[in-house]
């Protein structure tokens, strides 16, 4: 496997950091509880402060449906359970970003209606179309988008790296994700390397 910053052009690609997935007020989540021990946005953060000042290309990925959910692939009942509360409008404020990571105005934002970055939009053909080969991956839940992201990624070809620290998922999922299966197809750093990799190349 190719070793990380070795080669390609780069993005970092923060998944579904938004209110509604990582924002447990006044009403705390499984979710929204490990990403507050785990310091997942701060951390994020840092790691986007990183790739700007580097130069490096953010895209923001997250879940957002337009009225119709007309967007919506992922045929689950988890998604049947979005659909029918009226979850994740674009628009909402849970589907907005969160403060620690708002997209700057020219940093793309895609929204998908699926738990892979890939499946329901057109993220594929923009790292092509761009000569991004090279991916660093945060966000949450580990062992979903994440996972999922980083799955497909590898299989379309992407040098790709996890931020581990910049991820969550409740426990014990985050920790065999991050242990167990995404090595098989990924490296795993940590923002302070991600951070350090990024200070060598400039």
């Amino acid at each position: 496997m190719v070793s990380p910053g070795a080669g390609g052009r780069q993005v970092l690609l923060l998944v579904d950091l938004q209110n509604g997935l990582c924002k447990g007020s006044p009403d705390p989540t499984p979710l929204s509880t490990a990403v507050d021990e785990g310091n997942v946005l701060a951390n994020a953060g840092v790691c986007l402060a990183a790739a700007r000042k580097a130069g490096v290309e953010v895209i923001h990925v997250r879940l957002g449906f337009d009225p119709a959910y007309a967007a919506r692939t992922n045929r689950t009942a988890r998604f049947d359970d979005h659909e029918k509360n009226r979850r994740f409008l674009l628009g909402s404020a849970s589907a907005e970003f969160c403060e620690e990571v708002t997209p700057a105005d020219d940093e793309l934002v895609v929204s998908k209606g699926s738990v892979s970055p890939f499946a329901s939009t057109a993220l594929h053909a923009v790292l092509t179309s761009r000569g991004l080969t090279q991916l660093y991956i945060a966000g949450v839940a580990t062992h979903l988008a994440v996972e999922s992201g980083v799955r497909e990624a590898a299989d379309r070809g992407f040098q790709t790296t996890v931020i581990a620290d910049a991820c969550a998922a409740p426990e014990p999922l985050h920790t065999h994700s991050i242990q167990s299966t995404l090595p098989a197809f990924a490296h795993v750093i940590s923002t302070q390397d991600f951070v350090s990799l990024l200070a060598d190349r400039a």
